[in-house]
């Protein structure tokens, strides 16, 4: 029997909302002012959780930026284990959503989980 191995995963998108939300969460101000600043009730970002959107969306560019240079991993690991993220840390994780997600090359070793297990 054949399987499907390919999985395609769609990159999400932030709009400028959610970045500035970011920040604003960076700076430690409360979420319900965040969602008064930048949200609708009804919007899906407060539907999901903003504190959960906002902790997913920090990891998801923190794991985006890693990937594409590893070296960064250093530098966004205090902000990948919660702590306070610096304005250079959060310049690195804007420019994160524009990159594009790297492409497995042929005889390199799969990484599974965040440890990086082989």
């Amino acid at each position: 029997m054949a399987q499907h191995t390919d999985l395609f995963l769609s990159t999400r998108h932030y709009t400028r909302q959610d970045y500035a939300a970011l920040r604003c969460y960076c700076l430690n101000i409360s979420f319900e002012k965040i969602a008064s600043l930048y949200y609708s009730e009804d919007s899906p970002q407060i539907t999901y959780g903003l504190e959960r959107y906002l902790l997913d969306m920090r990891a998801d560019l923190i794991e985006r930026a890693i990937a594409h240079n590893p070296r960064l991993a250093h530098s966004l690991q205090h902000a990948r284990q919660g702590g306070q993220i610096t304005t250079a840390a959060l310049t690195i994780l804007r420019n994160a959503a524009d990159i594009p997600a790297p492409v497995p090359q042929p005889g390199q070793p799969a990484l599974f989980g965040r440890g990086g297990v082989n």
